[in-house]
């Protein structure tokens, strides 16, 4: 499957914690929604599917950012200075 940017799932915070249209989420377990996920977006999730290491380095430090209270933003439905954040972007090269 060839994976592109079409592949996506709409989420902005202003769903709170109603992802995806899924208004019973927060009853819902990480692993129950991971599964629920991919049924839902079989085609986003093979896309995803398999290791990426460049991806799970730059993820870990930005869990270590977070840490810290620092939360990245990259877009949002607002207006914001990508310029002022201090995590880089996911590496482009990735998949």
């Amino acid at each position: 499957m060839k994976c592109t940017f079409t592949n996506v799932a709409d989420y902005t915070s202003g769903d709170g914690a109603a992802p995806f249209g899924w208004d019973d989420a927060e009853k819902w377990t990480y692993p129950e929604l991971a599964l629920r996920f991919a049924k839902q977006f079989p085609a986003l999730a093979e896309c995803g599917a398999g290791s990426d290491q460049a991806y799970a380095d730059w993820f870990a430090g930005m869990m270590i950012t977070a840490r810290t209270g620092r939360l990245p933003i990259f877009s949002a439905d607002y207006a914001i200075d990508l310029s002022a954040v201090s995590v880089p972007p996911p590496p482009r090269d990735s998949r």
